[in-house]
């Protein structure tokens, strides 16, 4: 994989400004989403496109274009299409290397205590890794998102078509008339990268020609033509066969973070729908043990009752206690049902079919929460500009309006193209003259000049306008990714807060229902108080599964708002339907 290394802010800015002057080629290289020095990233060949507009319109129209490129934000972007190109327009254009502005990364975040993972480790059960390995292997939403590479290459190959060599042919007869002519030719005719195009054929052409087009006629033999179109203004750096080339070029790598931005999604939804199915089972757990709970003091008040220490009313009410906390536990286990069935969209069996987690997957608790620090959020910013897809989807999108751009001011150019051809007949003259036979050299140029041009300038102030969109876009998208970051880290640090007090509130519960267990067992105390004390841990520990709930879910939202889910190592082709339908 090839890259571009990020350039100073200064040199982005001169060079951005200059880039409306530009003929701006993608290249070739696969995109990775978590690597900002290789992205969803290479050299990009150019040439340069004079205008030939009124100086006075081009000097304003330039300043404009300058003084709405230094406002456009800085996004440590590197652009990259695919290696395996089988047409490079580089090939035949000079080297230009785009730079962009880099975002200085703070260190890492300082942690009060350990880091949080980002995936935490389960010790047991299944953990959300496994999950997160099913949705990047067989949920059909991400297949479906990896399709559109094969989409996105169709269209390359497409744009590609414009530069096939074409084969030509004719047959034009006239067996009845006072002229009686028989023309036939075929031939071959090649585009070329850098504007122009080879040609070359054969024809002949014999009968009895009208005086006016005899130069229809040809020896015996027939004539061979062969030359060459080289255009030398417009048309010279880009053309349209080529922009759409380099757009298509774009588009290809643009599906790279469209992919990521679905992972991302995908992620995050399983991420919630893992945690709500953990915490289901910790409350399921809970009411279990509520249960239990119940029935083995049963048989401790029946011996009581028995033995005259408590009154029968005490067993019927402890008997009331555990149908009430029954209903309680099939409540819980409606709910784990349901849970696991929701997290079945996401976990799947290795042929791609939803597998409901089994209750003996379930984690026994969640894992441990851990503080993040409050005095690393530029850290997190800039990582989330570098990593989020949205940026990259804008940056894709400003360089094919770049191109929009060179194809547009390249109309400005006067259409000047010179031909040069050499053609030899073959064979036995057809006239006394004998004026078919000597080699023959031919150099034409052709010019044509679009005096209002209103065509190429109302394109250069659409795409001017486009690119000043695209810049405002980019703006308000940086903004928004900021805000995000920020609003998950203050929510993570909200729920780490509420985690630790609904940690405590069960401690105490816990104590409090010891010591009303233990004065009941020693006959000084009442099953009603115990029951109380057991119904306010149980709740305390609702509150707390609830809290670690929200800690875990809101700790997905943080590593959704730093793209940190997407993994390095998930190239091109990885889990990729392209692998066994791709596009020949």
């Amino acid at each position: 994989m090839s890259a571009i290394p990020a350039q100073s802010a200064a040199a982005n800015d001169s060079e951005i400004g200059a880039a409306r002057e530009r003929t701006i080629v993608p290249a070739a290289a696969p995109i990775d989403g978590n690597r900002s020095e290789s992205m969803i990233s290479a050299s990009r060949p150019s040439s340069v496109a004079k205008r030939a507009d009124d100086p006075a319109d081009e000097s304003a129209a330039a300043e404009s274009r300058r003084a709405g490129s230094n406002n456009l934000p800085r996004v440590d972007v590197i652009a990259t299409a695919e290696d395996d190109v089988s047409s490079d327009p580089a090939a035949d254009t000079e080297p230009l290397v785009m730079t962009t502005a880099a975002v200085d990364v703070p260190p890492a975040p300082s942690i009060d205590g350990e880091t949080p993972a980002l995936i935490p480790a389960m010790e047991n059960g299944l953990s959300l890794g496994e999950v997160i390995d099913s949705v990047y292997q067989s949920f059909p939403m991400v297949q479906a998102a990896l399709y559109q590479r094969n989409v996105a290459t169709g269209e390359q190959i497409a744009a590609e078509g414009a530069f096939d060599l074409k084969l030509k042919g004719i047959a034009a007869n006239q067996p009845v008339g006072y002229y009686q002519t028989y023309r036939n030719s075929v031939g071959l005719e090649q585009p070329t990268y850098w504007g122009g195009q080879f040609f070359g054929g054969y024809r002949n052409g014999n009968g009895y020609f009208e005086p006016w087009y005899l130069e229809r006629q040809t020896n015996e033999g027939g004539e061979f033509k062969g030359g060459v179109t080289i255009p030398l203004a417009q048309n010279r750096a880009i053309d349209e066969r080529r922009a759409e080339l380099w757009k298509a070029m774009y588009g290809r790598s643009s599906v790279e973070p469209f992919i990521q931005s679905q992972l991302i999604e995908f992620t995050f939804a399983a991420s919630v729908a893992y945690w709500e199915w953990v915490g289901a089972g910790q409350n399921y757990r809970y009411a279990e043990q509520l249960v239990k709970l119940a029935r083995d003091r049963n048989d401790q008040i029946r011996r009581q009752v028995a033995a005259g220490q408590k009154p029968e009313s005490d067993l019927t009410d402890n008997e009331r206690l555990i149908v009430s906390r029954q209903v309680k536990l099939i409540e819980t286990r409606g709910k784990l049902q349901s849970a696991a069935v929701k997290l079945s969209l996401f976990l799947r069996s290795p042929n791609g079919a939803p597998r409901i987690p089994d209750l003996s997957e379930l984690p026994e608790e969640f894992p441990l929460a851990l503080p993040i620090s409050d005095a690393a959020l530029a850290s997190d910013i800039a990582t989330a500009w570098q990593q989020r897809p949205e940026l990259r989807l804008l940056a894709f999108d400003r360089r094919m309006a770049e191109v929009d751009l060179s194809q547009a001011e390249n109309l400005t150019l006067p259409q000047l193209d010179a031909t040069f051809t050499s053609a030899k007949d073959m064979g036995k003259p057809t006239s006394p003259k004998n004026d078919k036979g000597p080699y023959e050299l031919e150099a034409l140029i052709n010019l044509d000049v679009p005096l209002q041009r209103r065509k190429a300038r109302g394109k250069i102030a659409s795409m001017e306008g486009k690119l000043a969109q695209i810049a405002a876009k980019t703006r308000f998208t940086q903004d928004k990714i900021s805000i995000e970051v920020e609003n998950a880290r203050v929510g993570l640090m909200a729920a780490f807060d509420a985690l630790e007090q609904a940690r405590r509130s069960v401690e105490l519960g816990q104590q409090m229902e010891e010591f009303e267990q233990f004065t009941f067992e020693r006959g000084a105390g009442d099953l009603l108080r115990v029951n109380i004390r057991e119904l306010q841990t149980f709740d305390a520990r609702v509150v707390l599964i609830d809290s670690e709930l929200r800690y875990f879910i809101a700790l997905a939202a943080y590593r959704a708002a730093l793209a940190s889910d997407v993994p390095a190592d998930f190239e091109e082709g990885d889990a990729s339907p392209a692998s066994d339908h791709s596009v020949p």
